[in-house]
């Protein structure tokens, strides 16, 4: 799948960072004909509400995005190169995105072993336990999440919709009012809050809630629906017809956004088979029937930038950040495409946005190190990489593209002591063993190049570049022992 790609969100209807129209949306979900002692009115309720995976640092600009975790591929690299939690769960998040629940399943678990306190992944195992008819394990989880971080309110919401869904409302009613306490600004809980309170015979309560939803989103559908059903039980007629008129407009209005996200996820399928023009197609119908929809917008951006349109690419990117311009990775994204064109001042400009936007997002800083250096600012480049490696000094990557900047400035002892340093830590990176036989051959140290690039090839047997690079350094070698001592 292109790494640019944006999949949508997994049955999410109360996600705080998801855009409104996916907010309202389900896909991928089937529901299992036997359902344990829950019913399947009550479990498509449990699956439709759970509150949706996050990361641990969430992005501050497009929340459609998962914090960069779609970088699928860069991810996988991560794990192998740093095995620790957050990478186990951050490549379980883009997984779980991708809708490969039981791949991202594992990941979480893998974190889990590592650092059994990380409640994130405690809560969003939960979450696919739940989607996959497995309620009994789905409690489980929201528990321990709870009981590590009792101040983690998607935990204590999650955990009380699954109490709810198994008729222990008294349990529900406490774990969700722990919600709405941690979290006053999470409508969904107080709407499943109102839901408990009904069940539990207190409309007074149940109508406040219901009442405090709508007033956190006023388009919340299901809590007008609620409302107004409670209302006419109440006999407040009036009051009763006129959440109704609300629920019947916003129903109607959200025809358009039901087809808009249609197009929208049949444009995602499309583009991951690679089928570009297509994807446009049904992208642009999206923005169509809902100009608003910028995730769409970012896709058809990236699909045209396939299709090797950048000029395309751009004008939907600009159009991508003036609609969010706190969106990091639109940023990141327009920075590329400029990049690409050639237009390295305005991309580096991008670059720093998206870093001022979101300052651990290392894609940015490597972007903008890589537009710094063919801009000939070796010292600029440099200090950008330093900054990656103040956020996270075992960053491999950047430590091998400094030390392929010092290369490239014929700085070649310190670039072998860089890379001599990134391989004691990292002994197992055959591009690391591959670009320090290119070092020692600049050195003028023809066997200890053969060396490295032997251990290239040999923790990586695929390695064309090591493998030409190993037979050059032979020859150059068996070409130095037969030539006479007294040639110059």
């Amino acid at each position: 799948m292109p790494r640019w790609l944006k999949v949508p969100r997994i049955c999410s209807l109360t996600q705080k960072f998801t855009e409104k129209l996916l907010d309202r949306t389900i896909g991928g979900v089937s529901v299992p004909a036997r359902t344990s002692s829950l019913g399947v009115r009550n479990w498509v309720a449990f699956v439709m509400s759970l509150s949706a995976i996050s990361l641990l640092a969430k992005p501050s600009g497009c929340p459609q995005t998962p914090a960069h975790a779609t970088h699928i591929d860069e991810l996988h690299q991560q794990v192998t190169i740093h095995p620790d939690a957050l990478a186990h769960y951050q490549l379980g998040v883009s997984l779980y995105h991708q809708g490969k629940l039981d791949e991202a399943a594992e990941e979480f678990r893998r974190a889990l072993a590592l650092q059994p306190s990380l409640s994130e992944a405690r809560n969003d195992l939960g979450v696919i336990f739940g989607q996959q008819g497995k309620p009994q394990e789905a409690l489980k989880e929201f528990r321990a999440a709870v009981n590590t971080n009792p101040d983690y309110p998607e935990a204590r919401y999650n955990l009380g919709l699954a109490l709810s869904t198994s008729n222990d409302y008294a349990q529900a009613r406490a774990e969700l009012e722990q919600a709405v306490r941690l979290d006053p600004q999470m409508g969904k809980a107080h709407y499943q809050l109102g839901r408990v309170h009904e069940r539990l015979g207190d409309p007074a309560h149940a109508r406040r809630e219901f009442e405090q939803a709508i007033a956190l989103n006023g388009r919340d559908i299901e809590a007008h629906y609620a409302l107004a059903q409670l209302l006419k039980k109440q006999g407040d007629l009036a009051a009763s017809e006129a959440q109704f008129a609300l629920f019947n407009q916003l129903k109607q209005e959200e025809t358009n956004q039901d087809l808009a996200t249609r197009a929208f996820r049949s444009g995602t399928l499309l583009a991951q088979h690679k089928e570009w023009d297509r994807a446009i197609e049904q992208f642009q119908k999206a923005l169509a029937l809902n100009p608003n929809l910028n995730i769409a917008r970012f896709n058809l951006a990236g699909a045209w930038h396939e299709k090797g349109n950048l000029a395309n690419a751009l004008r939907e990117l600009r159009e991508v950040v003036r609609n969010s311009p706190q969106w990091a990775e639109a940023r990141y994204e327009l920075g590329r495409t400029l990049a690409h064109l050639g237009h390295l001042e305005e991309a580096c400009s991008e670059y720093r946005e998206a870093i001022r936007q979101d300052a651990t997002f290392v894609p940015a800083y490597q972007g903008l190190a890589e537009a710094l250096f063919l801009r000939g600012q070796m010292e600029n480049a440099e200090e950008v990489l330093s900054n990656i490696l103040k956020l996270d000094p075992s960053n491999l990557l950047a430590h091998f593209t400094l030390a392929s900047y010092m290369l490239k400035q014929k700085r070649t002892s310190t670039a072998i002591a860089e890379l001599q340093g990134v391989l004691l830590q990292n002994p197992d990176f055959a591009p690391g063993h591959n670009l320090l036989g290119i070092a020692y051959q600049q050195a003028g140290n023809t066997s200890a190049a053969v060396g490295a690039f032997q251990q290239a090839v040999r923790l990586d047997p695929t390695f064309l570049e090591a493998k030409t690079n190993l037979k050059l350094a032979l020859q150059e070698a068996e070409s130095r022992r037969k030539k006479p001592a007294d040639e110059p």
